[in-house]
Order: C-alpha cells, then structure tokens, then sequence
C-alpha cells in the first residue's frame, strides 16, 4: 500500500495481493491516516463532491473491530447490510503498524445516518458485535502523526455534556429496546466464541465434546428481556463534584483521569434512572451546594464530599448514603454539618423527603494499596430501628445501607425464575447457595427444595441473610459464615445417600479463587451446577468456567470428573447498556462417557 497525491489530493492505492484472503481472517492493514484516505471506491471519482464537516452529523464512528480482518472484507459486509457511505475511513492505534481502532462512515443523508446505527450495532461481523454512534463534528483522531515525539493534540468534542454522558452511561440508548436486545444476543455469542476459543487453546484437544461445539461452547437461548427497559434501576452511585460551568453538581463523572480533568454531569436525560432518583439527587445537589464543605477532588485529593448512593424501591420508600472524608475537620464541624444535613431534610416537603439518610465517612487520604477505609454508616434521618426493603417475587427482604441487591427489581424476577427452572429442583434436592450474599436465591429456591445452605464470607451478609430467612418464615434453610472451600465438606458430609445436590455459584466479577473451583469438582455428589456471571468475557470468570471442564492428567484422582457446559441463558437486567447476565448451565461427564468419547 503507497499514497500518492492526486488531483490536489492524498489517495491510497492497494495492491491486491494485499487482500487476496479478503474473505478470511487477516491481519488488520496498517494504515497511513496522515495521508491516506479510503473512499467508497479505492479512488475518488472525478468531479464527486467532497463530504466537508458541513456534513459531519452524517458521520458516524464504527468501533469494538475484530483483531484480525481484511478492509475490504469490512466494506462488503457494509455493502451487504445494504449500507452505501460516500465515505469510508479508518483510524489507526499507536505504533508504526498500529492496528484500525476504528472506522469513520459518512453519509449523504440523516435516514442513512439512522439505518446504518441500527444495522451494524445489531449484525455481528467477524464474530464481533460493533458499535456504532453518531461521530463529533471534530477532525478524526490522528493517532500517530508523521513526527514521532510531537504529542497529540485532543480534538474537543462538539456534542453537549449531557449527550456525552448518555455515551458512557448508558452506550446503547441510541437504539430502540428490539434493536438492544439483538445486539446483546450477538455479544452473547461473542462471548462464547471467546471462551470456546481460549477453552481450545488451554485444552489442546483435551476436552472431546468441545470438537463438537462448532465454536460456540454450548447452546445459547434467546435472551430474556427486562420487563422494564427504562427508569429500572433502584440503586445509583452518583459522584461529587463540579459542572463545566463550575457549579458543584451530583451526577455521573466525564473526563480523563490521566489528565486530571473531568466534570460532574447532570443525570437528567439517562433513561435508566427513575425519576424519584432524580428529584433526591436535586434535593441533595442543593444541600451540596449550601455547604461550606467543598467537593472531594481526586487528583488533589483535597476536599470532603465525595459520592451519593441512592436507593429506592417499589414501595416508593427511598435510602440515601452521603460519603464524606473527613480530613481536616474538627469533630465540632462534624456534629454542625450533621445538623445542617438533618434541618436540610427536615424542612422539605414530606413528599420530597428521603425515608432513611445515612452518613458515611469515607479516608481517601491514605497511601498504599488501602487508599480507603470506611466507618460504619451512621443513622442522621429516619426511624430508628425500622429498615429499608424491597419486595421480590411475594418475599420481603431487608437491605442494609450497603447490602448487596440486584439493581433491577423485575428484570431479577426473570433471572431468579430462569435459575430455579435450570436447577432442575426436586423433593430431595439439597441447594447449595455458594456466594449467597443476603440469602435471596437460596430463600426464593427453599420451597422447591428439601434444604438450602448458603455459604459467604462476610458477617454482615450472613446476618442480613438470616433476619431475611426469619422475616418470609424459610425454616429449611442454613446460613454458614465461612470460605467455601473450608464449609462445603463438613456441609455434604450432613446429606443423605439419596439426596439431590445442586450448586448455585453467583460470584463478584472477579470469580472466585481457584481453590472453590477444585473443591467443587472433587465432591462427586455434585451433579448440576449453575454459575451466574455478569462479566463472562473476563479471564476471572473464564478461568473459573475452564477449572470446571478441564480434563486431570488420571482419571483415578477420585471425584474429580469434570463438567460440561449444556446450555447458556442471556438475562437483560442492564437496559440501555451493553452489559448482559449469562447463566450457564453445567452437569457431571462420567468417566465412562468421556473415556468413550
């Protein structure tokens, strides 16, 4: 590939042998994008009008590429989706022979515009699910430059902040809810072929039943939709800081932290927060902005207030936690600006008012690895001795000011009822609830089941769990508070010879350690295991899906028969993001089954 300079202006011109595996996987070109343009043809036709940023809301950015493909391989696939740019041009990562980051699409008209978002954004290509969303008005990024050492310039973005946010907060509001949950089953089977993939590699033709996967691990269902798409959510954590007009404000940060400069953005236009949300994050942004205390500001690390953690629930009751660092502050100033905080509340309207305000203080100023350390959340508004709670599939459960719980009340509904069905539950089934948390899939499962234990490391879950297990009358059920790995034998060891035993693993998204992983394949009653992983692509959760599946050197190493992965279920519980819940299903292989295979 060499530029040469026509016509007044740079053009690429390619060898074909360049391409000649244009329809398979290829090393992406290098590209000079200094010089080099590719246009809808590899030249530009004499006398076709030049697309200027006049035009530039007719452009729209491709990203999330595969690693390998052929350029040409991409500008069929957009001819084949029946797309038809009057320019097509793509960007470059650092280095010499810097990979194509991204792609620049632009169009003659606003339809086009919408249509191709709503085609590339919901057709996988490589096996990768793209995105694409309309482009700044700004130069496309130059990401190498002909002078190594000269520093690149960041071009400002044209779009609004609101706008902006909306594109990290929330990166698929632009599509329609069908459009979102097509291209969600598409990165579900992304992320399939990813693990199919590294499976493959670690296995080295180990693993027999994985040569029948075709590349995509195992059956995938059609996704299942969140009942509510928009105003979902009923927790957020909101940042402290300021605006860009230097107002202090409560909402979502924008920037780059490498370069010390971000601002606070306004939640209002995000979809996924519900309007109670919303009205306290103004009442609290005002009482923000009457203090004497200023903002907490990272880089510094000077400041006080810090973050806002809201909840509420579908009882319309509502729990604030307010993060403050303390640095600084005498305790005479903490017991004014508390008062102020409680006269604040007290003096709204009793329907603006916030059912339970805690107040937390939150050390930012250590160094080390603990740049952090929480005290306990202290009580400032609210009934004391009453408790904050939601209602889920007809139980109650109690949440503490920082419980975990799903952050979308029916979309959970779906993937508790999706786990129950894949758990296969009988009159002799022991569910054992691993990572249980607060109890609430080991309490929902306790009436399809002969007994639950929950197992989990934290004492404030564990005791959360139990009042949840007393408070809905679930008596066949046992809260452990210890490591799995040092609980799970004394608990099987409590079964009886014709008990079921069915395993419920829902870890954070760093997996679990790989200790649980070998416990769980040496106990050979365990013949069904569901794992929940909401970051599935992720090599925590990859290498605890492989540590079950692997094949062992011998096969005399009692209990320690691998399982196979039968089937995936996509759950939406995040709307208007690219996030999606995978729950994968796994049963025992039999020594017999795979020495056969």
């Amino acid at each position: 590939m060499d530029a040469a300079v026509e016509g007044g202006r740079s053009v690429v011109h390619i060898d074909a042998t360049e391409y000649k595996q244009e329809d398979t996987e290829m090393e992406r070109p290098s590209v000079d994008t200094d010089n080099a343009e590719l246009d809808d043809g590899d030249n530009a036709k004499d006398g076709e009008a030049e697309v200027t940023n006049e035009s530039a809301s007719f452009r729209i950015v491709v990203q999330n590429l595969p690693r390998y493909f052929g350029f040409k391989q991409l500008k069929k696939w957009f001819s084949k989706l029946g797309l038809d740019p009057a320019k097509v041009k793509p960007t470059q990562g650092k280095g010499r022979h810097g990979a194509v980051v991204a792609c620049y699409l632009t169009f003659r008209k606003k339809e086009e515009v919408d249509d191709a978002i709503r085609k590339i954004s919901t057709t996988p290509f490589s096996g990768s699910s793209l995105t694409a969303k309309i482009a700044d008005a700004a130069p496309e990024p130059n990401y190498r430059g002909r002078q190594q050492d000269q520093k690149r310039t960041l071009q400002p973005s044209t779009k609004p902040p609101e706008e902006e946010i909306l594109d990290i907060v929330t990166n698929l509001h632009h599509l329609n809810y069908e459009d979102q949950l097509k291209s969600k089953q598409n990165h579900a089977k992304e992320i399939l072929r990813k693990i199919d993939k590294k499976f493959n590699h670690n296995a080295q033709g180990t693993l027999p039943w994985l040569k029948k996967s075709k590349g995509h691990l195992c059956q995938l269902d059609p996704i299942k939709p969140s009942p509510e798409p928009q105003k979902y959510r009923n927790k957020c954590e909101f940042s402290i800081g300021v605006a860009p007009n230097r107002d202090r404000t409560i909402g979502f940060k924008l920037g780059k932290y490498k370069e010390g400069i971000f601002w606070v953005i306004d939640p209002d236009a995000c979809l996924h927060i519900n309007d109670r949300m919303k009205e306290l994050v103004k009442v609290f942004q005002d009482f923000i902005r009457s203090s004497t205390l200023e903002p907490f500001d990272d880089p510094t690390r000077k400041g006080h207030y810090h973050m806002l953690t809201v909840r509420t629930n579908k009882a319309g009751h509502s729990m604030i936690n307010i993060h403050l660092h303390p640095q600084g502050l005498s305790p005479e100033k903490f017991v004014e600006e508390k008062q102020r905080l409680r006269s604040h509340c007290e003096a709204l309207p009793v329907e603006s008012r916030p059912t339970f305000v805690y107040w937390v203080l939150d050390d930012k100023t250590m160094s080390g690895p603990r740049r952090s350390m929480r005290t306990e959340e202290e009580l400032v508004f609210g009934e004391k001795g009453a408790s904050f709670g939601e209602e889920l599939m007809g139980y109650q459960f109690k949440i503490s000011p920082d419980a975990f719980f799903q952050v979308n009340t029916s979309a959970a509904e779906v993937l508790y009822s999706t786990l129950i069905e894949a758990a296969s539950l009988r009159p002799k089934t022991i569910v054992l609830d691993l990572c249980c948390g607060t109890g609430t899939i080991g309490i929902l499962m306790a009436k399809h089941a002969k007994k639950v234990y929950g197992i989990e490391l934290g004492e404030a879950a564990v005791a959360d769990a139990v009042e949840n297990a007393k408070i809905n009358g679930v008596e066949n059920i046992e809260f452990i508070c210890a490591k799995v790995e040092d609980a799970l034998d004394s608990v099987l060891a409590k079964l009886e010879p014709d008990d079921d035993v069915a395993v419920i693993l829902d870890p954070p998204r760093n997996g679990v350690h790989n200790n649980v992983v070998d416990t769980l394949r040496k106990q050979s009653r365990i013949n069904r295991l569901l794992y929940v992983a909401c970051a599935a692509d992720n090599d925590f959760t990859i290498s605890n899906l492989y540590g079950l599946c692997r094949n062992r050197a011998r096969f005399e190493r009692g209990g320690e028969t691998p399982f196979v992965p039968v089937r995936c279920t996509p759950v939406d519980l995040f709307p208007q993001t690219k996030n999606v819940e995978l729950i994968f299903v796994f049963d025992r292989v039999s020594k017999e089954t795979l020495v056969a295979q």
